[in-house]
């Protein structure tokens, strides 16, 4: 192409790529497979935009050029149309769901009505009457439609296509990336996060008896991966800790939709039918209330003979009877209308700004949801350190901080790459901040999610201390050259700091805390125990990019003139040429003077 000229490729003509386009993937386990698939090759299928139910005839039966690439607005992306589409699908060659810009009024969540229910504690063994949620069915509104097979693809893709999407410790949805978990996941995390930085100096003035441990795990929406991992190490001796150490136990579950100020603490019926588990639980529960006091927190208990909601607590039970409670803010089914949706996001939770407000400002802005989990968050620092042993004169001097938390639900739940997130992070993790809400999909094996570097590094400086050491000595782990044993007590990592007032360059540091990872693969691919009923085996098809694209072809009945037309322009040609050349020596004969002709 010459210079100065303005070319475009043929592809670029021909293509309309569909940017942001989040695919609906195949997973499988021992025993099914879910989700979506397309042809090696890709599937191609004619655009048809669906407009009401009773439009399905002409996808299914009457139209005349299947295969139909169906696009839907989501009030009719319902387990009733899905299921019709499914039983059709030789006449359909893909979906494509036309996200909306705000929430719908009414609930959605495709998880089925009884999350986890053939990996938690509740079984026809341990309890035949509390088994696949016979008491309480803890998600309504689920249409299961998250764990149902379809041979082509479905796209959830924004209406104006040139939208930044929102992206999901772990959540999920019927679509890959987009599993934002604002009350399923992080008003949970958000809010021991905060409670572990409000203990940090009390625990350092006047240490408790007991230690405090807190757990972050990781692939819990797929069958509890992550406790389940932590479980099985602490039966084999292969964890810091083991199941004999565990005094009691405290899960922070869904606690961002308060209704009254209401938390409801849930404990598992059947092993408090063992006096003892009983009156640790009982401690634990008074330890929460004393916690509560002076608050706008009110704390009650469902009926005894509820079982617990799904929760990681459930996987310790499995092992054995231990003292615990799970906080949720439900007193029965869930209060979250779009469990494991991709409208379980910030503006569900109510976090919104004056529009007149820079990106900075938003995050300083201290909103409702913030105040409220700030609370939350106080109730679970008091109650720990009292449980932990504490001296209860000093509950009420424990609070956390509601900065702190506006700006965790800012970076996890608008926009990760902001000024305070970019201060507690290492140089080389700045890839994992983006302008749009962190990813909590949850990882592979061998690749740190989003999520996890976020959380390791905030928890690390949440409860850690900044140490006077240099650069390198920092990357090594040690406290200096001479130093061999700190490595491994601690975890040192040099974070960017932030820029002094007219200065350009940051002003790193060290901070050395007592935070690990640990594996969250699970068990039964170390067993090679790939049919496991007791442990989860989701895996995904392929770790790869999806997309779609768009391109434009003429109908059959004006393919079809066109054909005729250039057969007719052919044949007309071909018979004036041969016309032509049979006459040549008439049409194309020069004329000859006669011999005679004198000048």
């Amino acid at each position: 192409c010459p210079v100065g000229v303005g070319c475009s490729s043929v592809e670029k003509k021909i293509y309309v790529h569909l940017n942001y386009t989040l695919p609906c993937v195949r997973l499988l386990n021992a025993t099914h497979q879910i989700g979506c698939q397309s042809h090696l090759s890709g599937n191609v299928g004619v655009l048809h935009v669906l407009e009401s139910e009773e439009n399905l005839d002409w996808v299914l039966r009457s139209g005349l050029n299947p295969p139909y690439l169906v696009i839907l607005d989501s009030p009719l992306f319902t387990r009733s149309i899905m299921m019709k589409l499914k039983n059709g699908s030789s006449r359909v060659a893909g979906v494509a769901v036309v996200a909306p810009s705000t929430n719908p009024p009414d609930g959605v969540s495709p998880h089925t009505n009884c999350p986890n229910e053939n990996t938690g504690v509740y079984t026809e063994k341990y309890d035949p009457a509390l088994a696949h949620c016979n008491v309480t069915v803890w998600n309504p509104l689920g249409s299961g439609l998250s764990y149902e097979e379809f041979d082509f693809p479905i796209f959830s893709l924004k209406d104006d296509n040139d939208t930044k999407v929102i992206r999901q410790l772990d959540s999920r949805s019927f679509f890959f990336d987009v599993a934002p978990g604002a009350e399923s996941s992080v008003s949970g995390f958000v809010a021991l996060l905060a409670a572990a930085h409000a203990l940090r100096s009390v625990t350092q003035e006047a240490p408790p008896p007991r230690n405090i441990l807190y757990a972050f795990f990781q692939g819990e929406t797929f069958d509890y991966i992550g406790s389940s991992r932590m479980v099985y190490d602490m039966e084999k001796k292969h964890f810091v800790v083991d199941l004999d150490n565990i005094h009691s136990l405290l899960e922070i579950g869904q606690v961002g939709l308060r209704v009254n100020s209401s938390l409801w603490l849930h404990s598992d019926p059947v092993s408090r039918k063992n006096s003892s588990v009983d009156g640790e639980v009982k401690k634990l529960l008074e330890s929460l209330r004393a916690g509560a006091a002076g608050l706008n927190v009110s704390l009650a208990e469902p009926s005894f003979s509820q079982p617990l909601p799904p929760s990681s607590f459930q996987r310790f039970l499995r092992a054995r009877p231990i003292p615990g409670v799970v906080i949720q803010d439900h007193q029965s089914s869930f209060t979250n209308r779009f469990y494991e949706s991709m409208y379980d996001n910030a503006g569900y939770l109510d976090i919104s700004y004056p529009p007149d407000l820079t990106p900075e400002q938003q995050l300083q802005f201290v909103t409702d949801t913030a105040t409220a989990l700030t609370e939350v968050a106080t109730v679970v620092a008091r109650s720990l350190y009292a449980q932990a042993g504490g001296d209860q004169a000093r509950l009420s001097s424990i609070n956390a901080d509601p900065q702190m938390v506006t700006q965790m639900l800012y970076g996890f739940l608008v926009r990760s790459n902001n000024s305070w997130f970019q201060q507690l992070v290492p140089s080389n993790l700045m890839s994992f901040l983006a302008d749009r809400p962190t990813n909590l999909y949850v990882g592979v094996l061998n690749q740190h999610s989003e999520l996890t570097m976020l959380v390791q590094h905030l928890l690390a400086n949440l409860t850690g201390t900044t140490v006077n050491i240099t650069q390198e000595n920092c990357n090594y782990q040690r406290e200096d050259e001479q130093d061999k044993a700190n490595k491994h007590m601690f975890f040192y990592v040099w974070v960017q700091g932030a820029a002094p007032p007219n200065a350009t360059e940051r002003e790193g540091f060290c901070t050395r805390s007592t935070v690990r990872l640990t594996s969250a693969l699970s068990p039964a691919f170390d067993l090679q125990e790939y049919t496991s009923k007791d442990y989860s085996t989701w895996t995904e098809s392929r770790w790869k990019s999806i997309s779609g694209r768009i391109f434009l072809v003429a109908g059959h009945e004006l393919e079809m003139l066109t054909l005729g037309v250039g057969l007719g322009v052919l044949i007309t040609s071909l018979l004036l040429t041969y016309a032509m050349s049979a006459k040549a020596d008439i049409l194309f004969s020069s004329g000859r003077e006669p011999v005679n002709a004198t000048y």
